[in-house]
């Protein structure tokens, strides 16, 4: 199979209720904390659904519990894996500290310090796609199993990475590079813009981790097995009429 980032952006826009999903979403990414839970939560189940014959379900406010214990897990791994990046992260930031330190006896000189900048932000966008990279597999497994422990099984992320990983490194920054620059122009809409082309990129990354877990299936991996509880509770939905079709 290929790899389509076209497909990954407009799959999101193929539901009844695709702009209701998107305002609820983008509003969830103000919510601290459980934000983030809640919409890993909906695509988990958005995917598991889809992945087993079903129709792609828009983001119900009844199911927000359901989503929230889903996207629990996965959060919980997200954040240990950055706690532990933090100290790189930190000395990404040892160029600025320098200049800013040479630039107190030498203040006329503010080219060592933009030099300095750009190279911390610079180390710390790899780190982050780094951090993502690692990331993504084991939230692929600990979300999909509701399962904490089961998220850190480095024989399925090892097999991962080794058979669709350096696709899947490459599409990551495609869509950072894409995302960010897309920001930009979001931001000239009063802001909103950039909350918006921050959902929808959400999104795609995970369409591109799960396009790439089936590549990964296609390649022999190991499969992941669902937990009962993400698509037992779902509330189904009927599919979209034909076009031409009534309501």
């Amino acid at each position: 199979m290929s790899i389509s980032l076209k497909n990954a952006v407009g799959d999101f826009f193929e539901t009844r209720e695709k702009w209701m999903t998107l305002l609820l979403l983008s509003v969830c990414q103000f919510i601290p904390i459980v934000g983030p839970m809640v919409i890993i939560g909906y695509f988990t189940r958005r995917f598991a659904l889809t992945r087993s014959g079903d129709v792609a379900p828009d983001f119900k406010f009844d199911d927000f519990g359901e989503y929230l214990q889903i996207g629990l897990w996965p959060t919980l791994v997200y954040l240990l894996l950055s706690l532990l990046s933090m100290p790189l992260m930190l000395l990404a930031e040892i160029p600025i500290f320098v200049a800013m330190m040479k630039l107190e006896s030498e203040p006329q000189s503010l080219a060592p310090l933009f030099g300095a900048m750009a190279v911390t932000y610079s180390l710390i966008l790899m780190l982050s796609i780094i951090l993502m990279f690692l990331a993504s597999p084991m939230v692929l497994r600990s979300s999909l199993m509701k399962d904490f422990k089961e998220g850190f099984s480095m024989r399925f992320v090892f097999g991962f990475i080794k058979k669709v990983g350096f696709s899947f490194l490459l599409w990551l920054v495609v869509l950072w590079i894409l995302a960010f620059f897309a920001s930009l122009l979001g931001f000239l809409a009063f802001f909103v813009g950039s909350i918006v082309v921050s959902t929808v990129a959400m999104y795609a990354g995970f369409h591109l981790l799960y396009q790439h877990y089936d590549l990964y299936l296609e390649r022999g991996g190991e499969e992941i097995e669902i937990h009962p509880e993400i698509l037992k509770s779902a509330i189904r939905v009927p599919p979209l009429p034909p076009a031409g079709g009534q309501d």
